[in-house]
């Protein structure tokens, strides 16, 4: 085995054993919501939070349960309807405003979506926008609350563009994670004046450095996640009595196999496995369970990037395998709890 290969062994091995440190250890006294409450945009987004877990639970415990606790969906009035209509599970908040649907103050609307926002673990930002003025100034309002509150955010899709025009709604706001694919980061790149080296790896790290080191994660063909920091360090072993430490590269690749049809709808579940992941996190700072204390806030961003980057690639992987061609979002959703189950291990004090 080369050098290479052998170093990343040992960076998807150290991943591997870290993100199930995020997973949360049920059990009697919780209440509803400490495991995240989680806030997104449309059907895919929301509901991905939602079925991180729930195999797992059903088939050790028989008990039904789920990822994030609660998913609320805050969406545009005439969207609100139709949401709500796709499932029961998510609370669907019809707050924002188009230009054509304004039927109030701006003011009176931004508090209520701000007073709402302030409980929950991690919002995920820009699934099924559109570019709507009305709703782009709602959005960078939120962007600043929650940044100025330090609330865990997740950005994709159209609100990228926000950024893009905005970078400094997000510079320095290291509980970030952008989720851009080859487009939306080209749009990146762009609006902070930054030129192609044509190593991918090499302008994400680049691109993260310049917004003070958010986490950026590259879909593509593999996923290349980065912060433009070091990673953590981590110990290893060597003949039982010698240890050594190991700085991680700056950037590490989600490789795990992934179906080959691309849906509309797919980046969408990334999305919300990532914020489920990361309203872990902010659960697992706020110890809701026993745990060592292993994770620090710096490495959590990373981790739930990673975590939801793989869960995503195999349920896709999996729904691939059985429809081929015929693959759809919705078949892909069905086996995230399925991919959960394999990449993850979860447990439960009852």
């Amino acid at each position: 085995m080369s050098l290479k290969a052998l170093s990343d062994a040992s960076i998807h091995g150290s991943f591997d054993s870290r993100i199930k440190k995020l997973v949360p250890v049920l059990h009697g006294k919780m209440h509803k919501g400490e495991c995240g409450r989680y806030t997104g945009a449309p059907y895919y987004a929301a509901t991905s939070s939602l079925r991180v877990f729930p195999l797992l639970v059903n088939f050790f415990f028989k008990k039904k349960n789920k990822g994030s606790d609660l998913s609320f969906v805050y969406c545009e009035k005439e969207a609100g309807p139709v949401i709500k209509s796709y499932s029961p599970d998510l609370i669907v908040c019809p707050y924002l405003r188009s230009e054509k649907t304004m039927d109030g103050q701006l003011d009176f609307i931004h508090s209520r979506i701000l007073e709402k926002i302030r409980t929950h673990h991690v919002l995920s930002v820009g699934s099924g926008l559109g570019d709507d003025e009305g709703i782009r100034s709602s959005i960078r309002l939120i962007l600043e609350h929650a940044i100025k509150n330090d609330i865990p955010i997740v950005i994709d899709a159209d609100a990228l563009k926000i950024v893009s025009l905005n970078p400094e709604l997000v510079n320095g706001h290291k509980q970030s994670i952008l989720t851009p694919n080859f487009n939306e980061f080209g749009y990146l790149m762009k609006g902070l004046n930054l030129l192609s080296t044509g190593d991918p790896v090499h302008d994400v790290e680049n691109l993260a450095r310049h917004l003070g080191n958010v986490t950026i994660v590259l879909k593509g063909h593999f996923d290349i996640i980065t912060n433009g920091n070091r990673i953590f360090f981590d110990k290893f072993e060597l003949f039982h009595f010698l240890f050594f430490y190991v700085a991680f590269y700056l950037a590490v690749k989600c490789t795990e196999k992934s179906g080959l049809k691309r849906c509309g709808g797919q980046g969408d579940i990334l999305t919300g496995a990532i914020a489920s992941f990361f309203g872990f996190g902010v659960a697992y700072l706020q110890n809701r369970w026993e745990h060592e204390a292993e994770l620090s806030k710096e490495e959590i961003p990373m981790l739930a990037a990673y975590a939801g980057c793989k869960v995503t690639r195999t349920a896709s992987f999996l729904a691939f395998s059985q429809r081929g061609m015929a693959t759809q979002s919705s078949y892909i959703l069905d086996h995230v709890p399925e991919s959960v189950a394999k990449n993850l291990l979860y447990t439960q004090k009852l």
